[in-house]
């Protein structure tokens, strides 16, 4: 496989000098609690196969939700840009772009086999997403024009996905489709394009002045959030039926899906907090999850959890919860 590999043997010898560890420790409602430090806020978190993912400062943290077990599986050089990691039921990924012109490096981390490696992409590059064994980023093609980039990582073989003027913070599915929001003078609008099929369909169309936020693509759910003002709408849609659904509406700070549940938070109490909640794909009320000191700025749900980011008193914290419906 070409790409720079870190065995096993080595990796656990890199562990045994960090220094740094994420502070970490058990909520009394279960679940785990991160608390970032000065310079050290924790990023949006990415869950799979009961690993929780995030960035901290130019380190990428790994915590097992069972055990509570925490790793360091990269450090970035000083100086360096990190983007918020993705994660699938094996492979965790991270991009990293150093001050300067070098290129970026596209790192996987094998939950499996303990064992990291590093891909050289472009500086542009950007956003990367995780689905089974292939591992997604947004990158742009010599003359300039954004694409998604892939690899296999059974194979090696890289690809390019799909190239579109319009692309913007793709993401990737589990059923070979590929999501983004593109922009024009008539307003924000949705993608999704079908690999296999080679098809692409504009699935929504917001209106001019509106926000198209929160993108994710889950199984064969799409969900996006739509702002104006301080309104905002989480939106579904299924892939199969072509049916769209408004999930919730008022203050909403994050959204997510994993395909089964959308998971939501909301603001604007009189004390301040933040409450998530969630609803299932299949029908039913809606329900609780937890409760922030402040409104969540970020979430994730999957594997059975929901995790969410939030700042209080200039600390930023990493909350996860098991999903309890």
């Amino acid at each position: 496989m070409v790409g720079a590999a870190l065995g096993a043997a080595a990796f656990a010898a890199e562990q045994r000098a960090f220094v740094w560890r994420p502070a970490v420790e058990a909520r009394a409602s279960g679940g785990w609690t991160v608390t970032g430090s000065a310079g050290l806020r924790p990023s949006s978190p990415a869950l799979a196969a009961d690993h929780l993912v995030w960035s901290q400062g130019a380190r990428t943290c790994v915590l097992d939700l069972e055990s509570g077990d925490t790793h360091v599986v990269g450090a970035a050089a000083p100086g360096s840009s990190v983007w918020p990691s993705a994660a699938g039921d094996r492979y965790v990924a991270w991009i990293e772009v150093p001050r300067g012109s070098g290129a970026g490096s596209l790192w996987v981390y094998d939950l499996d086999r303990g064992r990291r490696q590093r891909f050289a992409v472009g500086r542009a590059a950007a956003s990367p997403a995780v689905c089974d064994d292939l591992v997604a980023w947004y990158g742009r093609s010599p003359d300039g024009t954004p694409r998604v980039e892939a690899i296999d990582m059974r194979s090696g073989r890289r690809a390019v996905l799909v190239e579109d003027p319009g692309i913007e913070e793709p993401v990737l599915g589990a059923d070979g489709g590929v999501a983004w929001v593109t922009r024009s003078e008539r307003g924000p609008a949705v993608v999704v394009r079908d690999l296999a099929a080679q098809t692409q369909t504009t699935v929504a169309l917001a209106a001019s002045g509106t926000t198209v936020d929160e993108l994710r693509l889950a199984g064969h759910t799409l969900l996006w959030s739509i702002a104006s003002g301080s309104d905002t709408r989480v939106v579904t849609f299924d892939l199969d039926t072509r049916a769209t659904s408004v999930v919730a509406r008022g203050l909403i700070t994050a959204a997510a899906t994993d395909g089964r549940e959308v998971i939501w938070a909301e603001g604007g109490s009189p004390s301040g907090e933040g409450v998530v909640r969630g609803r299932s794909l299949a029908g039913g009320a809606e329900y609780e999850v937890g409760v922030a000191v402040a409104p969540p700025t970020s979430l994730a749900v999957g594997s059975g959890w929901v995790a969410w980011t939030f700042d209080d008193g200039g600390t930023t914290y990493l909350e996860t919860s098991p999903l309890r419906r």
